[in-house]
């Protein structure tokens, strides 16, 4: 009898040893999906930026990067291509002279919009060798909200194309589209929150929500992505560049319908963007950041969607 004892003593030991276990297992696997967690203000700060000085509020998506601050990290990171190689007047911009640029896409099917317009900022010099070669060629631009919009083919980097193009000369900048129509419609969008006319993305409650994490719109590059991004179960998105202690770091941050969302979604983040090593919840957004070698900021400068 005593033998039997000790036996069923060594079972129920052995059972509660399991139990034991299972119960630690589970539980550092339940925190292995637990993030830190932080607030967003209800009065969030302005924005400001290129972004904001030409991309309308229902843009598709936005993708700036800043040339100067990334040719002073890694020079050879931005390739000097051309930004524009007019056919007439026989006039080209290279990347060297581009200061800053932001990508604006639009897409609006009841006024059959579905295009991208580049504006870019560039060098005093490149700003007057352009604007001198449009004024003094025999073309005749159109008139819109007071600008000058020239219809030319430009044969950037061997391809042939027709464009819409103006100069804001507030701005030290040209504006350009692919296209006609709906490139004119695109151009006159981005110059209508130019002049303040029309409200701009950075008016957008949730957009502003998005870029709180990453302290605004001062990186080396960043997109805004008003549609479903790589994390299927997201509504929009924010990507970002930037250098610290001698790393690139990418971050993203994807937004759901509600922080309940999010909080049930971060093992689909985590296995998203299985290279982050750092995620934090920011009520119905998670981010994600991940740490680059230095040679990789041309890639990381075109995960956003700008690509020189």
């Amino acid at each position: 009898m005593k033998r039997r004892k000790s036996n069923n003593r060594v079972k129920v030991s052995f059972a509660a040893t399991i139990i034991v276990l299972v119960a630690i297992t589970a539980i550092a696997y339940g925190l292995s999906f637990r993030i830190p967690t932080y607030s967003v203000p209800s009065n969030l700060p302005p924005y400001g930026g290129l972004i904001g000085q030409y991309a309308p509020a229902d843009s598709l998506q936005v993708s700036y990067d800043n040339l100067t601050a990334v040719r002073a990290i890694n020079e050879s990171a931005i390739a000097d291509t051309q930004l524009v190689n007019l056919v007439y007047p026989a006039v080209a911009v290279h990347y060297d002279a581009v200061e800053a640029q932001v990508l604006v896409t639009l897409l609006n099917t009841a006024l059959n919009i579905n295009n991208t317009g580049t504006a870019a900022v560039l060098s005093s010099g490149a700003y007057a060798n352009l604007s001198r070669a449009l004024t003094s060629s025999t073309l005749v631009p159109k008139q819109e909200l007071g600008y000058s919009l020239y219809t030319v083919n430009d044969s950037a980097n061997g391809r042939t194309t027709t464009e819409l193009l103006t100069l804001v000369p507030s701005g030290s900048s040209v504006v350009f589209c692919e296209g006609t129509t709906d490139a004119q419609a695109v151009i006159t969008r981005m110059l209508s929150v130019f002049d303040g006319a029309s409200p701009s993305i950075l008016t957008v409650q949730n957009v502003t929500r998005m870029l709180y994490p990453v302290s605004g719109t001062d990186h080396l590059a960043i997109s805004v992505q008003n549609f479903t991004g790589e994390v299927p179960t997201s509504s929009m998105g924010v990507v970002t560049v930037d250098v610290s202690n001698q790393q690139i770091q990418l971050t993203h941050v994807v937004r759901f319908i509600s922080s309940g969302e999010a909080s049930s979604q971060v093992s689909e983040v985590k296995a998203v963007y299985k290279f982050a090593t750092d995620f934090s919840q920011w009520e119905e957004s998670i981010k994600a950041v991940q740490s680059l070698a230095l040679e990789n900021l041309q890639e990381a400068v075109e995960l956003t969607g700008v690509s020189p």
